[in-house]
């Protein structure tokens, strides 16, 4: 009879299964509060090193993003991705609080939704009328202005004598067509070097185009246009070769 109680008294395997992953999840728990804490030193060290540009900093985003990438066993890159995104936006606004200024009409839900997946959940976002309007807020303010592409809009012209906005960023389709451009308040050298949006002129562009450089027009104006530089595109093409 104590024979039979013992054993309906053991734990089931699901039950030490779950003990251990609760287990995971405190030392996980932990580890990011360790982040968090050690984010503050950081943003300590970027106000000394420059307290006129944002916090963020995309290029060392990246390449942490594709080092755990590389890195991983079994977790998809996707979910590597989503997950540090997370984490980031979190030491981010931890640093220095860092809002969204959202600038969208015709898909205004989907950038929105974009903005979230790359900026993560816990940037406070405003949405404004017009694409001056977001400009303005990341021109004087912790602010990161998301301003969706649209073909006949000019507002991205103002960019090109802008001494101190840059885009730094794009949210995408899964095709690679893009949907909206991300501005801010940014060094070069925290933008990454493969990747460069830039405004030029027609001829500039022309000019670039016969020397051979990786650069196309995303939306044009008059005789301006709004280009990307994709080092990366022509390296993949490389490595297919």
């Amino acid at each position: 009879m104590t024979d039979k109680i013992s054993k309906s008294a053991a734990p089931r395997p699901i039950e030490k299964l779950r003990e251990e992953i609760d287990a995971l999840d405190d030392a996980l728990l932990d580890l990011v509060e360790k982040r968090l804490a050690l984010s503050k030193s950081i943003a300590a060290a970027k106000t000394a090193e420059d307290d006129r540009h944002l916090m963020i900093r995309p290029r060392r985003e990246r390449e942490l993003i594709e080092r755990l990438s590389g890195n991983t066993r079994a977790i998809p890159d996707a979910s590597v991705s989503a997950i540090w995104r997370e984490l980031m936006s979190l030491n981010l606004q931890s640093q220095r609080s860092t809002e969204l200024a959202l600038c969208a009409d015709e898909r205004r839900m989907h950038v929105a939704d974009q903005a979230r997946r790359r900026f993560g959940t816990v940037a406070p976002m405003v949405e404004v009328a017009r694409p001056e309007a977001a400009l303005e807020r990341a021109r004087t303010r912790e602010t990161i202005a998301i301003i969706e592409l649209n073909p006949k809009a000019d507002w991205w012209i103002a960019l090109a004598s802008d001494p101190d906005l840059v885009i730094f960023d794009a949210l995408r389709e899964e095709g690679g067509w893009v949907t909206a451009v991300v501005v801010g308040r940014l060094h070069g050298s925290h933008v990454p070097e493969d990747r460069r949006y830039c405004v030029v002129g027609a001829d500039e562009l022309l000019a670039r185009v016969v020397k051979g450089e990786p650069i196309c027009p995303l939306a044009s104006a008059g005789e301006w246009r709004l280009c990307l530089t994709d080092l990366s595109a022509v390296q993949s093409l490389s490595d297919a070769a």
